[in-house]
C-alpha cells in the first residue's frame, strides 16, 4: 500500500470546502439590513438641529446641557458651568459666571434667552 492509497492524506481536487461566498454575502446582506433600519427609524423633531452650532435659540434657564452646546464655543464645561449658575434675569447675568469669557457671551447673544422655549432657529 503506496502513499497514494492514504486517504488522510489525499487532497480533494474541488475547490475549498469552506462557503466564502456565501459567508460574504450574508455580510453584505446584514450590513444593508442595518442601514435600511436606521434611514427608515423615527426621529426626534430637533434631532437634526443638536450637535449643529447656532442651530438653536436657547432659553438659558431652563436648556438642557446638549441644547446649550449648540452655542458658538460652549462645550460640555461650559454648559454646566452656566446651569450650575441658574437662574438668570438676562443674558447680561451670564458675565458673572466664572470661566465664562464676555466674549462668548457676546458672541451668542443673539441666540440666548432667558424666557419662553429653546427652539430651532429658522434661516431665511
Amino acid at each position: 500500500m503506496g502513499i497514494q492509497d492514504r486517504d488522510y492524506m489525499r487532497r480533494s481536487d474541488d475547490a475549498s470546502d469552506f462557503p466564502w461566498l456565501k459567508i460574504a454575502a450574508g455580510i453584505v446582506a446584514v450590513l444593508m439590513g442595518l442601514v435600511a433600519i436606521r434611514e427608515c427609524a423615527p426621529r426626534h423633531e430637533n434631532a437634526d438641529s443638536f450637535g449643529e452650532k447656532s442651530s438653536l435659540s436657547v432659553n438659558i434657564n431652563t436648556a438642557t446641557k446638549t441644547e446649550l452646546e449648540t452655542l458658538t464655543e460652549i462645550g460640555p464645561a461650559r454648559a454646566e458651568l452656566i446651569i450650575k449658575y441658574r437662574p438668570y434675569n438676562g443674558v447680561e447675568d451670564l458675565k458673572r459666571v466664572p470661566r465664562l469669557p464676555k466674549s462668548v457671551v457676546d458672541q451668542n447673544r443673539k441666540l440666548m434667552k432667558t424666557d419662553g422655549k429653546t427652539e430651532r432657529v429658522i434661516n431665511k
